[in-house]
């Protein structure tokens, strides 16, 4: 049986292949088309590259991978939606599942087809024949689709979360170790860790190959329970710091209607006993501070009520125009704390966005809850100046520390999908929307 290194052919199509299963998993920043084309003229390029540099002394060989990585990477970054780090970690990863599918189809190859004639000469199969492709292109396509589903797995956590360094880092180092050690048998032949004749090389390099990429996943695997974990953490305080605020309206609400009626009282009994002129005037200056702590909104949900209330001395103090058509009756099925949660978020989040405007006219929030076709529909809107851009359907944080923020809207999300409900954001005219539906339980149902 006759070995020989992997045809050039075989590893830019594998290079090629590994690129076109990140950019088909991860969201992309160009049209379709856009994307057939450049993934066609990526094609050409790797492999008339590769071929053409197939025979190039050993000291050229690092220069020219070098440049096939560096094609990869600028294909990832031009076509995938990511940051210089995403990419390159992402590059890594390609790369070295490019090179484990090139090392394993071409071992698999040359064991079936290579055979020994009657006479014990040995026969060597043409790699470009067309079976030869046709079990490159069958392997490379299993190989694809086994790793489709962790990757899409860890899809979630990487789109939604910044890539740091250190995670780029340590998916580089292991990448690079993994290569170095795969092929040190072509350059450094005398080593513990080398073999010295072509079927021991490629058994090395597909094991090694093998054992990085397993590595890789693994760091991925861990890093993706990493961020669940301090998502659930941080949601999880979220929903608790939302319901203690809850409760503290509550209590300052219960406080201040009973100071408002017994001033009510004292009011009443003052306009029989003082002067005319200074009662009239005492009484309409202490009237008027007493109407400032009447309930903002009645939307007949106790619970929302105390939670608009909540809001209503920044409301006033920053001069925002809030107004809402509420049916809180709709909202009787859902748990005290979800109700917190979703709108003292969504309020949050509203509120944060119309103070930092200069016009007095543009500070405007909207909350809509209504029945729809058997739904409670939940629309807040607010005017927003800022380009905010969105991955998996939420906003993303416009502050600096991405990886402590953002957690507000995950829990809108999450509570409504706690009720079998959908929550969406959009940006259109600088006026920024949240629409939920969550079906109305039958029990429920008018």
């Amino acid at each position: 049986m006759v070995y020989e290194d992997i045809p050039r052919l075989y590893s830019a199509i594998a290079e090629w292949g590994a690129c076109i299963l990140c950019c088909l998993i991860f969201p992309r920043r160009c049209s379709n088309l856009h994307f057939i084309l450049s993934s066609a003229g990526f094609l050409v390029f790797q492999c008339i590259f590769m071929v053409l540099t197939a025979d190039v002394p050993i000291v050229l060989w690092i220069p020219c991978m070098a440049v096939a990585v560096f094609a990869m990477y600028t294909f990832i970054f031009c076509i995938c939606d990511f940051s210089l780090w995403k990419a390159v970690y992402q590059c890594a990863i390609a790369f070295l599942l490019a090179e484990f599918a090139a090392s394993f189809t071409w071992q698999i190859e040359c064991y079936v087809m290579a055979r020994t004639t009657s006479n014990g000469a040995a026969y060597e199969a043409d790699p470009y024949s067309f079976l030869c492709l046709f079990i490159m292109l069958i392997l490379y396509l299993l190989i694809f689709l086994v790793t489709w589903h962790p990757r899409q797995y860890f899809r979630r956590g990487f789109v939604e979360y910044e890539t740091t360094w250190q995670e780029m880092l340590s998916v580089v180092l292991v990448v690079s170790l993994t290569f170095i050690f795969s092929n040190i048998s072509f350059f450094m032949p005398n080593t513990p860790f080398s073999g010295q004749l072509m079927p021991d090389i490629m058994v090395i390099r597909t094991i090694v190959d093998f054992a990085g990429i397993s590595i890789v996943y693994a760091v991925e695997m861990q890093i993706t329970n990493l961020r669940v974990e301090s998502e659930i953490i941080r949601m999880e305080s979220i929903l608790k710091t939302q319901y203690d605020q809850y409760r503290t309206y509550q209590d300052s609400i219960d406080m201040i209607n009973i100071k408002y009626h017994d001033l009510k009282h004292q009011i009443q009994g003052m306009k029989a006993e003082m002067d005319p002129e200074k009662r009239k005037e005492w009484i309409e200056r202490l009237e008027n501070e007493v109407a400032d702590y009447r309930p903002e909104k009645e939307t007949g949900n106790a619970v929302l009520d105390t939670i608009i209330s909540g809001k209503t001395p920044i409301i006033r103090s920053m001069d925002i125009k809030f107004t809402c058509v509420v049916d809180g009756r709709l909202l009787e099925f859902m748990h005290v704390a979800d109700i917190c949660t979703m709108f003292g978020n969504a309020l949050d989040n509203a509120l944060e966005h119309v103070v930092t405007l200069r016009d007095p006219e543009k500070r405007i929030i909207h909350l809509t809850v209504s029945e729809q076709r058997g739904f409670v529909y939940i629309m807040m809107s607010n005017y927003c100046e800022e380009e905010i851009a969105f991955a998996n359907g939420l906003p993303l944080t416009t502050k600096i520390d991405i990886r402590n923020h953002g957690f507000g809207v995950k829990s809108i999300r999450k509570t409504a999908e706690k009720y079998d409900g959908s929550a969406m954001w959009t940006l259109k005219d600088q006026m920024l929307e949240l629409k939920v539906l969550i079906p109305i339980p039958r029990e429920n149902a008018a």
